[in-house]
C-alpha cells in the first residue's frame, strides 16, 4: 500500500513537471512541442532511472496538454501574419489585429479546457469504441486517406481573382497560385517516401526518424517569417468579459470534436 501511494505521487509530481515544462516552452515562437518531446525522449533514453517507466507517459502527456494551452499566447499576440493572411491562417489573427488578441487567448483556452473535460469524462467509451471503429475502418482506410487529398488539393481551386486584360493572363494569375500548391503537395509526398524508406538517423534514434523533417517544415520558417514581419500591432483592448454565447460554444465545442477526431485517427 505504502509503494502504491509513492508511485502514485510520482506519477503527480512527474504530470506537474511536464506541465510546467511545457508551459515554458510553449512561450518560445515557433518551437514544436513535439520536437521538444522527442528530444526529451532522446535524453531520457540516454539517461536510464532519470524518470521512472510508469511516469513517461503522464510526464509527455502533460507536456502535450500544456503546450495545447499555453501556446495560444504567442501564436495569437505575437504570430502576426501580413494582411493577406490576416484572416486566412487563423481567427485568432482577425482577433488580434481587430485588438482583441486577449479576446481570442480566452475563447482559445475556454474550448481547449471544455474539450479537454469531455475527453476525461469520455475516456472508458472511447478505449471501448474506438478498437470497434478501427475495426470497421482500417480495410477502407486507403481510399478514405485518397479522398482526404483530394480534398486537400480541390480546396485551393480557384485562387484567382479574375486580374488581367487578357485570357492568358488571367489564366497566368490563376495557375500561378495554384501551381505553387501542387508542387508543394508533390514535394512534400516526396520526402515523406524518402524519410519512410531511408532513415535520416541512426537505428538507435530510429522513433525520430521525422523529426528533423519537423524542424525544417514547422519551426525555422515560421521563426524567418516572425524575424522579417513588418506589420504593426494595434493596441490591445483587455476587458473582464469575452463576447461568447452558449450556442456558440456548443457549436464550437462540437466542430472541435469532430474534427479534431478525425485529425487524430487518420494517419498523417
Amino acid at each position: 500500500m505504502t509503494n502504491m501511494t509513492v508511485d502514485f505521487l510520482d506519477i503527480i509530481i512527474y504530470t506537474v513537471t511536464g506541465t510546467a515544462a511545457g508551459a515554458l516552452i510553449s512561450l518560445i515562437p515557433s518551437l514544436h512541442i513535439y520536437n521538444t518531446a522527442g528530444i526529451a525522449l532522446i535524453l531520457w533514453s540516454a539517461t536510464e532511472n532519470l524518470i521512472p517507466y510508469p511516469a513517461v507517459a503522464p510526464f509527455f502527456i502533460s507536456l502535450v496538454v500544456a503546450f495545447a494551452f499555453v501556446n495560444t499566447l504567442p501564436m495569437t499576440l505575437i504570430g502576426a501574419p501580413d494582411e493577406s493572411a490576416t484572416v486566412t491562417v487563423l481567427p485568432g489573427m482577425k482577433y488580434l489585429m481587430s485588438g482583441k488578441g486577449y479576446e481570442a487567448v480566452v475563447l482559445t483556452s475556454i474550448g481547449a479546457l471544455i474539450g479537454l473535460g469531455i475527453l476525461v469524462v469520455s475516456a472508458p467509451l472511447w478505449s471501448r469504441l474506438l478498437p470497434f471503429l478501427h475495426g470497421i475502418l482500417s480495410p477502407h482506410m486507403h481510399w478514405i486517406i485518397m479522398a482526404v487529398i483530394v480534398y486537400m488539393l480541390m480546396s485551393e481551386w480557384p485562387k484567382g481573382e479574375g486580374l488581367g486584360v487578357t485570357l492568358f493572363q488571367r489564366l497566368k494569375h490563376a495557375w500561378s497560385n495554384l501551381a505553387g500548391g501542387l508542387l508543394t503537395f508533390g514535394l512534400a509526398g516526396l520526402l515523406g517516401l524518402i524519410v519512410t524508406s531511408r532513415s535520416l538517423v541512426g537505428p538507435e534514434a530510429g522513433f525520430q526518424n521525422i523529426m528533423p523533417v519537423f524542424v525544417g517544415l514547422f519551426a525555422i520558417p515560421g521563426a524567418i517569417q516572425h524575424l522579417l514581419s513588418r506589420e504593426s500591432i494595434p493596441h490591445q483592448h483587455i476587458g473582464t468579459s469575452v463576447e461568447v454565447t452558449r450556442s456558440d460554444l456548443a457549436a464550437g465545442t462540437l466542430q472541435g470534436l469532430i474534427g479534431g477526431g478525425i485529425a487524430a485517427y487518420l494517419p498523417g
